[in-house]
């Protein structure tokens, strides 16, 4: 009889590494299953054993004298398991497909998981709302468990639920901490591991980092490079960071200058060059000690600045005014201010006034204003359980014009950290959630943040 040359496989896994032992007899080197050649019938056996387990109780002899009696019963369930589900899926009216995975693929398959560090959104260049996320991808083998984690930069639009860029941050060997942050000039800026610098594109969404000591050759304290790095979160155009020489300074990337702890604190209440009036939305405090009866208010001022100049936010709350530092009693003389002349200086206020006189606001927050109307969100009592208000005001005569409540049953903590402006209502987006809201006060959806952004498939990248 002619013979064929044919590659030689395990019949337990599949392995060609197989190694003779003696004539016909073979082991695999993979799963040592050992097998012989049968030249009567060209059939190949096998006996499967684990290495330092007891030897099967059937020998060659038992085999070779059953071995019909035996396909016979392999072959019957083999029938059972896989034609039965078939045959049995004729008799109903959906059909069903059954994926066959031999067992040499099993260890083959990976799992992936993602990690959010970071999860933000912005108005791109065409003033579309995209949320971007920062993370890690972790792809893990199911058999032997190794695993491998990239980080990630994957950007999404909540409108339409495309991925509009995925950049791998090949750079990064793992992600310890993201935060985004927009300047006042409009640039967009993410440190990531408190030491990398990144400048976001709002145009192609891409990711170019910043080298201090590259980007601003002019500001000679950053020549050396830097350690460290955060943002300032008293003034989101400050940059707080450590020189690779261990000096601490205040960066302001917008005006390219730089200052010492104590040369900001002056910067505060120093007058910018070229000042104008601006106008802000904030609400009031309450003092744990003092004037605990007076109502939280939201306040309409103006103040003056300067794009990209350091400033301070006015603290409005009702408390007693020494006239000076130190420690004193109630016998001292006081007046009952709302806001101390120091914080008026340091904010550099121009006039301020209570926006909505004897309103009632718990745990409130001012989510978003611009000239025509602000957007703010509280709770109508104290009681912690109470369902949420969001509101959005007319920024010039404080007319309501409209009002959404939450549900009794939602979770009681403000689950978003952005708000957009967009279509004339607003998104806001938070790790978990993010939610539309239309001009008109009505929810246009809720959708699961992280699903959108894991849908990203970054799989073939791998």
């Amino acid at each position: 009889m002619a013979k064929q040359i044919k590659t030689l496989k395990c019949p337990q896994c599949g392995s060609t590494r197989a190694e003779q032992i003696k004539e016909d007899h073979y082991r695999c080197r993979s799963c040592s299953t050992e097998f012989w050649l049968d030249n009567d019938d060209i059939t190949i056996h096998h006996r499967h054993e684990y290495p330092g387990g007891a030897k099967p109780a059937l020998d060659e002899d038992f085999l070779k004298k059953y071995k019909k009696a035996i396909y016979v019963g392999v072959g019957a369930f083999m029938f059972f398991m896989v034609g039965a589900p078939f045959i049995s899926g004729l008799f109903h009216n959906t059909s069903a497909n059954i994926p066959i995975v031999s067992s040499s693929n099993i260890g083959n398959q990976v799992e992936y998981s993602w990690s959010w560090e970071e999860v933000t959104a912005f108005l791109d260049r065409k003033g579309q709302p995209v949320i971007m996320g920062v993370g890690t991808q972790s792809a893990r083998r199911r058999i032997n468990g190794r695993e491998k984690e990239t980080c990630f930069a994957v950007t999404v639009s909540p409108e339409t639920k495309k991925i509009l860029k995925i950049q791998e941050l090949a750079d990064l060997k793992s992600l310890g901490d993201a935060e985004l942050q927009e300047l006042s000039d409009g640039q967009i800026y993410l440190i990531i591991n408190d030491r990398k610098i990144y400048e976001v594109d709002r145009g192609n969404y891409e990711l170019r980092e910043i080298v201090p000591q590259v980007e601003f050759p002019e500001v000679k304290e950053l020549s050396k490079g830097i350690s460290q790095v955060e943002f300032n979160h008293g003034d989101p155009d400050g940059l707080t960071l450590m020189t690779s020489l261990g000096k601490k300074y205040i960066f302001y990337p917008v005006l390219k200058k730089i200052y010492t702890e104590n040369e900001l604190w002056n910067a505060y209440e120093a007058m910018p060059p070229n000042p104008q009036v601006y106008t802000a939305f904030q609400f009031s405090t309450i003092s744990i000690s003092e004037y605990t009866e007076e109502l939280i208010q939201l306040v309409k001022y103006q103040y003056r600045w300067q794009v990209g100049y350091p400033k301070s936010k006015p603290s409005f709350q009702w408390q007693k005014d020494y006239g000076g530092s130190g420690i004193f009693t109630d016998r001292d003389p006081y007046r009952k201010v709302f806001i101390t002349d120091w914080s008026k200086q340091r904010s550099r206020l121009v006039s301020y006034k209570d926006f909505t006189p004897e309103a009632y606001y718990f745990s409130p927050e001012v989510l978003h204003y611009d000239d025509n109307q602000v957007f703010i969100t509280y709770r109508p009592t104290i009681d912690k359980d109470a369902p949420r208000i969001y509101q959005c005001l007319d920024a010039r005569t404080a007319e309501v014009k409209w009002t959404y409540q939450e549900d009794s049953g939602t979770e009681h903590f403000f689950p978003y950290d952005v708000t957009l402006p967009y279509g004339g209502g607003y998104i806001l987006v938070g790790h978990n959630l993010c939610m539309k809201f239309s001009k008109t006060g009505t929810v246009a959806y809720v959708q699961e943040t992280r699903s959108l952004l894991e849908s990203a498939d970054v799989k073939q990248r791998k």
